[in-house]
């Protein structure tokens, strides 16, 4: 009865899944769906305690009866520690996704995840940007946090990618792209938001290497932010192919590198190293890194395939929590030190019709070399054909 009541106590109950801190790796079976695997083990999970590493297939299939439709051509993981909310966004060619992780059930698409009722969805990007996630959708710059609000201002057409420093202060600029319309490199200073305005860079032809205000006729292959928070673009001139690497940061361009080498017109994929002036491409077969650190870039082949393999996919591993905030990087309570894998392990799908698919871990040794650990390499089986890779914690 009440009256026999003594006390009450209310609590907040959270539930554990076994999907821990790992890396997310996304394939497809039929060029049409998109699937979700992971890996735990001890070069994508912090203390990981068993010999060896745990794989667990295909996720999104298990819980939903079927892939995601369309395939996934980017991800961004969000972790909101207060709520113990773990999600994962992802784009195809015309769709946004949020999944929760911890059942992979579908949190929201489309317009459930905007404000805007009318908006079309032609997203090319997604990333974070401190707390909030950067969304690049018909050449239009977005952020949201439970929904995507108002572009950013100016008149502007970002070209597929943009670079962005996590960071929420401490490095200027904070984003750069290239607007295809105007066919100039264009920026965004202190802190990002909707309100923020696209501005042209300063240019000074006497000292300049390039002038970021024009640069024509070309388009982005790969933009990420490198070395001493610079940002880097791969570009490459739509009329002769020419392939160059445009660095900007702050006042405005750095250099530009013309990168000379045949292969490049058989690149399938680009990396752009954070901690290095390394930038790693790969071919169907083959890995190749071009090095900037010298008085003239080389182009040098690194890895190449076991035979009937067709590389599907290249990236970098860097850890959730960095790409969260890595100002814990720095400095801070909660200061953390990355694994040695962090920056350092290129991830690499590959499909053959008889192996199926294959997620291939390459260390890389030394600084500005561009060398790998090749007799460390390890491989991961049971995929379809890897089409994306992210961490989560």
């Amino acid at each position: 009865m009440k009256e026999d009541l003594v006390y009450s106590v209310m609590w907040t109950v959270y539930i554990q899944t076994s999907y821990g801190e790992g890396l997310l790796v996304l394939d497809t079976k039929d060029d049409a769906t998109t699937d979700i695997s992971l890996i735990m083990g001890k070069d994508f999970t912090e203390k990981y305690d068993k010999d060896n590493p745990t794989t667990m297939h295909h996720l999104y299939s298990l819980h939903n009866e079927k892939g995601i439709d369309g395939l996934v051509n980017s991800t961004c993981f969000e972790h909101v520690k207060q709520q113990n909310r773990k999600t994962l966004y992802t784009i195809t060619n015309n769709s946004l996704m949020a999944l929760d992780l911890l059942d992979f059930s579908t949190v929201g698409k489309n317009l459930d995840l905007s404000y805007d009722d009318e908006l079309i969805f032609k997203p090319t990007q997604l990333s974070n940007q401190s707390n909030v996630i950067l969304f690049i959708n018909n050449g239009e710059i977005r952020f949201f946090r439970t929904k995507i609000t108002v572009s950013v201002s100016g008149d502007y057409t970002v070209d597929k990618y943009v670079s962005v420093v996590r960071e929420t202060s401490g490095v200027e600029p904070r984003l750069v792209f290239y607007d295809k319309k105007n066919q100039c490199f264009k920026k965004l200073d202190g802190y990002i938001a909707a309100r923020s305005i696209a501005n042209p860079f300063t240019y000074n032809a006497s000292t300049d290497p390039f002038d970021p205000n024009n640069v024509t006729n070309v388009e982005t292959l790969k933009a990420n932010v490198g070395p001493s928070g610079n940002h880097y673009f791969v570009m490459r001139n739509k009329t002769t192919g020419k392939v160059q690497i445009y660095v900007l940061g702050k006042p405005g361009a750095k250099n530009v590198y013309d990168i000379s080498s045949p292969e490049l017109d058989e690149a399938i994929g680009f990396v752009i190293c954070e901690n290095q002036e390394v930038v790693y491409f790969a071919t169907k077969n083959k890995i190749y890194a071009i090095l900037l650190a010298g008085a003239t870039p080389r182009v040098e082949l690194r890895y190449t395939m076991p035979a009937g393999e067709e590389i599907t996919h290249i990236d970098m591993f860097r850890q959730a929590w960095y790409l969260l905030n890595p100002r814990t990087y720095v400095s801070g309570v909660g200061y953390k030190v990355p694994m040695d894998s962090h920056e350092m392990l290129l991830l690499v799908g590959s499909y053959s019709p008889t192996n199926k698919g294959k997620l291939y871990t390459i260390p890389l040794t030394g600084i500005n070399t561009g060398n790998i650990d090749e007799a460390n390499i390890k491989s991961y089986g049971g995929f379809d054909k890897i089409i994306g890779t992210v961490a989560q914690e």
